[in-house]
């Protein structure tokens, strides 16, 4: 039965539209005919080959046709979707000689016009007689409702917004400009007068149309057509003269509060969800602005992956002797919670980026006494430190440009080592792209503050788990403590060169063997005789100051 119903459901419109039925309407007729002498101009008609002035007189004239038949097109699906809704007067006297042994969904849907062509609602109906998409349906009838005229028991009323659905069906305003206006209009009922909302209907509908009336005859842009956008922001400009605070006269202002939300974790990454404010916006704006506008000097953070952090060949550090009696016990790395497949990582409020690495041998990634460093911009604040390095006095690398220069201390090109600078040149990224870097950026900072509020006593702190051999390897996962999705080897090295690591030895049955110190390759001290040498990053052309630098190894180690 169930095969029956959706086997009707996809024929009645179908053979509706291939009946071949010639039909007495005038309208109808009139309708094809239009049609087919449309179809016969445009066959011969080869783009490409017109000039500019016939392209774009042709663009104008199918422009104008298109609106008219937009227009009838939303008018038309409302009416059909209003008869599969409401009862049909033309067989209610059926409805009502059903025999009793009928059920009542079959009288129902008998006085119905999808129903009686076996669909179940008129969504149905249209989207499958008119080819199109459920959504566009809906959106057609969202606007039909408003700008159409309306039935009660069989009767007509005149439409909601009057003036639109005149300029909408005599093709003086394109569906896209309708709906924006509707918009508007829905957002001002409630809290305008009546006159009000009339004038405001007629003001919009002018502009939109570019036809001079008295409610914009002597304004700015009176006699031109404006686009959707421009009609959207005049609408703006009508909403924050009637009614500012988006209230009826005498009630309560309702105030509206920003929110943000995550969403899930979906093909790798998170979905952001929010509303802000005006205000709001604006202050986050005026943070986004600050760096786009200056971009070709102080580069945005985050245009490439920072350089992967190297270290050369070093000893393995020493454990204790208690502590290498434990090791042959271990074959692996765990954290807190026995998983044997990762370590950890952190990042605090006062130092840059804090990272603790577990080892699960007698191995750990600690960084060489005479490992040279290199100052350059991150988009990052590097202030105090915790933590401790391995040596603050170390010799620091001579920092030329990194394209040039010979470091006579290492012995390698300054244009060996791989550019740590998270801008190149020639930044590709999108603007929704470099803002997302700005976002990250200006939380890293914020979260290095004084002021901010500590978390068990700690620094706001992203602790990352990852094992030792995955690291070296470079192959692997890291997890960060709360989030779902993993960290690539790749990401770990750059937020253990930013940060630092701490060892960590785990057993089999995940009890803490030994916890080393918290190691950071770039001191206090190292960075501020880099700020002394260096003054800033020390790529050619970039001009961001030491406070918003970040160190960085001249020669990597893999």
């Amino acid at each position: 039965m169930r095969s029956r119903i959706i086997a009707k459901e996809a024929m009645a419109p179908m053979f509706m539209e291939n009946t071949g039925e010639a039909s007495s309407n005038a309208v109808i007729v009139a309708v094809g005919q239009a049609r087919e002498i449309l179809l016969k101009a445009l066959s011969s008609v080869s783009f490409g080959s017109l000039g500019d002035e016939e392209s774009l007189s042709i663009l104008l004239a199918l422009e104008s046709v298109g609106r008219v038949v937009d227009g009838a097109r939303v008018l038309s699906t409302t009416d059909v979707l209003r008869r599969s809704e409401y009862l049909d007067a033309s067989v209610a006297k059926t409805a009502t000689a059903k025999t009793a042994d009928q059920t009542e969904i079959e009288a129902a849907g008998a006085v119905s016009l999808a129903r009686r062509l076996g669909c179940r609602s008129g969504l149905v109906l249209v989207s499958t007689l008119a080819r199109l998409s459920r959504s566009e349906v809906r959106q057609r009838a969202s606007l039909g409702k408003n700008a159409g005229e309306r039935m009660l028991l069989g009767r007509p009323l005149a439409p909601t917004y009057p003036v639109v659905g005149e300029a909408l069906q005599g093709g003086e305003l394109g569906v896209e400009q309708a709906r924006v206006i509707v918009s508007v209009l829905d957002g001002l009922r409630a809290s305008v007068l009546v006159d009000d909302l009339d004038r405001v209907e007629r003001s919009l509908v002018a502009s939109g149309s570019g036809a001079i009336t008295p409610e914009t005859e002597g304004l700015p842009g009176a006699g031109i057509a404006f686009a959707p956008e421009l009609l959207r922001q005049q609408g703006i400009a009508w909403q924050a003269r009637l009614a500012p605070d988006g209230c009826a006269p005498g009630e309560a202002t309702a105030e509206q509060r920003s929110w943000f939300a995550f969403g899930g974790l979906n093909n790798g990454g998170y979905s952001l969800n929010g509303w802000l404010t005006t205000l709001d916006r604006a202050i986050i704006s005026t943070v986004f602005d600050a760096y786009l506008s200056s971009a070709a000097v102080n580069p945005v953070p985050g245009a490439i992956p920072r350089a992967t952090v190297a270290f050369h060949e070093t000893e393995p550090c020493e454990l204790s002797d208690a502590d290498s009696t434990h090791n042959d016990e271990t074959d692996g790395i765990t954290d807190s919670d026995g998983n044997d497949s990762k370590a950890s990582t952190s990042t605090d409020s006062s130092a840059s980026d804090v990272l603790t690495i577990c080892a699960n041998d007698d191995r750990s990634a600690q960084a060489s006494n005479d490992v040279p460093v290199e100052h350059c911009e991150s988009g990052e604040q590097t202030g105090g430190q915790h933590g401790q390095a391995d040596d603050e006095n170390g010799p620091i690398g001579h920092a030329q440009g990194y394209d040039q220069g010979y470091d006579e201390r290492t012995g390698a090109n300054a244009g060996q080592a791989l550019s740590p600078c998270p801008q190149e040149p020639a930044d590709t990224r999108s603007i929704s792209e470099k803002q997302a870097g700005i976002l990250r950026a200006v939380f890293e900072a914020a979260a290095r503050q004084p002021g901010t509020p500590t978390m068990g006593g700690a620094a706001p702190t992203v602790l990352v788990h990852i094992t030792i051999n995955d690291l070296l390897a470079g192959r692997g996962a890291g997890w960060i403590d709360g989030i779902d999705g993993p960290l690539t080897v790749k990401q770990v090295d750059e937020l253990l060169c930013a940060g630092g690591y701490q060892p960590v030895l785990f057993g089999h049955q995940g009890q803490v063997l030994h916890l080393g110190d918290s190691n950071r390759f770039f001191t206090a001290s190292q960075r501020r005789a880099l700020a002394a040498r260096d003054g800033g990053c020390v790529i050619p052309g970039c001009t961001v100051p030491p406070q918003l630098t970040q160190a960085h190894h001249v020669v990597p180690w893999r």
